[in-house]
């Protein structure tokens, strides 16, 4: 289980450690999975680093909330 801080006040908790990203809506607050390739992020810039952890958070409006507001 990974801990998930995507708002300072708010801790979640993720069941799937294997890499992936989250959406979060700012209108509902669902938080939704989605799949993330690594091997797409060009790191070389970062020079001879160790990585210990990678994080990907998106926030938005979901589908839904937009529906409801248009």
């Amino acid at each position: 289980m990974q801990e998930i801080i995507i708002e300072e006040n708010e801790v979640r908790y993720d069941v799937v450690t294997d890499n992936h990203g989250h959406f979060k809506c700012k209108s509902c607050g669902e938080i939704v999975d989605f799949d993330v390739n690594l091997s797409k992020f060009d790191l070389s810039k970062l020079g001879n680093v160790e990585i210990d952890e990678i994080h990907f958070y998106i926030k938005g409006t979901c589908e839904k909330c937009l529906e409801k507001h248009n």
